[in-house]
């Protein structure tokens, strides 16, 4: 019996994000301190994927003495989107992780999805913080 080597992805898979403001975004959506929520794609519906291929994204303090990060993660029929609450959107989970603040400045956190067991339909979210290593599998 030969084993699923790749599939095709359902949904397209995002975070929220916190940028900066640009004169382009709408200004009904900047926040107070000059900011905005956007969705920030990370796999798009209809892409082959290896069954172990991973997706991932860097995610930098907003702030110098920030102490955590929090993590809104999205999905979508579309292929894309460009804010979070937008039709089609739905929320898949959070997750939050406290951060070690050196000479103030926060680190950088590495976040990777990854699909692991097919047949489980279970997708396992991976984040690294130097080598603290936490798991958190979401059941699609």
């Amino acid at each position: 019996m030969d084993s699923i080597q790749t599939r095709v992805l359902k949904s397209t898979y995002g975070v929220e994000i916190y940028p900066e403001w640009k004169s382009t975004d709408p200004t009904t959506r900047k926040t107070n301190d000059g900011r905005i929520y956007k969705f920030y794609r990370l796999a798009t519906r209809g892409t082959e994927v290896k069954v172990d291929q991973q997706f991932g994204y860097t995610a930098y303090p907003v702030f110098p003495t920030q102490t955590g990060m929090k993590f809104d993660i999205y999905t979508t029929s579309e292929t894309d989107a460009t804010f979070c609450d937008e039709r089609g959107m739905s929320s898949f989970g959070t997750l939050e992780i406290g951060m070690e603040i050196k000479t103030g400045i926060a680190e950088e956190i590495e976040l990777n999805f990854r699909r692991f067991k097919v047949s489980r339909r279970k997708q396992t979210i991976q984040t690294r913080m130097h080598k603290l290593e936490q798991l958190l599998t979401c059941q699609l």
